[in-house]
């Protein structure tokens, strides 16, 4: 009791040193510290703990006391009860790997002396031991280039639950349970695990199937589930045929019977040799599941639009290209572009492609997407200093040939048209300053763009 028990939260406490309540609350400052570390009352509020102390004082009080009593003698652990799970598992793997390219950071660049390949492709941002690593992707590999894979993995697996301690006991063993990665099939040798990532094992499964129910009955009954009569009616009726829902349902040591696909069923199953490696439901003779979250219908739209905005940018192009229209090419519509693509390049649509490009069936599309969404935000914007400097007036000469040299230097395409354009704005600044002799030298210096 408060007041005359010795506090159990001191090591060897003295005559002085006794139990105190926790402030203005029922709880003792040891039955709360208890309750707090220990399961099921941390679980519980302040009501349901008392009720549950009610149900058996006894325990409760003695494994108080054995708390108070370690607690005097200096240790300090919360609980001793801990989970221990004991797992066993097979497992028969087949991995691809598909090499995108070796990144060149800019410093090592410069270190190989290819400074001018900076400008010129698109960069690439990826985390390698845990920070960001941005350069551009090269076939050519060496010292200090970061390799980029995509990895694809297809797996059976066999686990087999020893034991866990939070579990219910049956008998002196406990429970025990073999899981298989498998919602159709169950197979009975080890070596099915094996075929199964050929994909043959289903088919093999199939056809043996008949001569098992034919030689053995009995263990056909036992793999199915157990009949449940309700009142009189329907002796030889099984509930799972009253409720199907109640049918899935079987004993803890029971395992529900494999499947058995048709020869309908295998026929029309997808052609596995496309879509390898994307998903493992095919090897045991299901159907491919598509991709869940952003990897999924959200992705792919996000893909399409991405890809529309990469068409407006790519009609751009075209249109600078072209002797006939680049000059119909306005400011507000290469910016409106712009602007779209920096909007399709935000951190988190920038984690959806990732995701896309690492698994699923759009992985080339999504890795295409990126590359050329990261040429055209390098490219974008000397696109948009170069048809300003066109169309400003009051531009110079100079600004419009370091323009040009920038947008040439990012990989942009440009008629002879607009070099004669820069010419020009340099005769008329030259013949505006009244230096005759220096625009003669330079009509002389320039025979590729005047016409004689």
């Amino acid at each position: 009791m408060c007041g005359e028990t010795p506090n159990p939260t001191v090591k060897d406490p003295g005559p002085q040193d006794v139990l105190k309540r926790r402030g203005n609350r029922n709880f003792c400052q040891s039955c709360y510290q208890y309750c707090c570390s220990h399961s099921p009352y941390c679980d519980l509020d302040s009501k349901g703990i008392i009720a549950k102390i009610e149900e058996d004082q006894e325990a409760y009080d003695a494994d108080l006391a054995e708390w108070e009593s370690n607690r005097r003698q200096g240790k300090r652990c919360r609980t001793s009860e801990k989970s221990v799970v004991v797992e066993a598992e097979t497992r028969s793997s087949i991995t691809t790997r598909v090499l995108l390219g070796y990144l060149w950071s800019q410093g090592l660049l410069k270190r190989h002396k290819l400074d001018s390949l900076w400008a010129k492709h698109p960069k690439t941002t990826v985390v390698h031991c845990g920070k960001p690593v941005t350069g551009i992707l090269r076939e050519v590999g060496g010292p200090g280039a970061v390799e980029i894979y995509s990895d694809s993995q297809t797996s059976a697996v066999r686990k087999n639950h020893k034991s866990d301690t939070d579990v219910e006991e049956d008998g002196q063993d406990g429970e025990q349970a073999l899981q298989l990665k498998s919602k159709r099939a169950r197979f009975e040798e080890e070596d099915d695990d094996f075929l199964s990532v050929w994909g043959i094992a289903g088919v093999v499964t199939a056809g043996a199937k008949g001569s098992r129910d034919s030689d053995d009955e009995a263990d056909q009954e036992k793999s199915k589930p157990k009949k449940r009569g309700k009142g009189s009616g329907g002796a030889g009726t099984s509930s799972s045929s009253k409720n199907p829902r109640k049918g899935k349902q079987t004993s803890a040591n029971q395992v529900p019977a494999p499947a058995t696909p048709s020869l309908d069923d295998l026929a029309s199953q997808p052609d596995t040799s496309r879509d390898f490696g994307m998903s493992s439901s095919w090897l045991f003779g299901g159907k491919p599941r598509g991709a869940k979250g952003k990897g999924g219908g959200k992705g792919n739209k996000e893909l399409d639009n991405t890809e529309k905005v990469l068409n407006l940018y790519d009609g751009i192009c075209k249109q600078l290209e072209n002797e006939d229209t680049f000059m119909s090419l306005t400011f507000k519509k290469v910016t409106d572009v712009s602007e779209k693509l920096t909007n399709r390049s935000t951190e988190e649509l920038m984690k959806v492609y990732r995701d896309l490009s690492q698994s699923g069936s759009e992985t080339q599309r999504a890795v295409e997407v990126m590359r050329r969404l990261a040429a055209a935000n390098t490219r974008s914007t000397s696109i948009c200093q170069l048809v300003s400097a066109l169309h400003d007036g009051e531009a110079t000469a100079g600004t419009l040939r370091a323009s040009i040299d920038e947008a040439r230097d990012a990989g942009v395409s440009l008629p002879i048209s607009v070099d004669k354009i820069a010419f020009a704005r340099v005769m008329l600044e030259i013949s505006a300053s009244g230096q005759w002799d220096e625009l003669l030298d330079t009509l002389q210096g320039q025979p590729g763009l005047v016409q004689e």
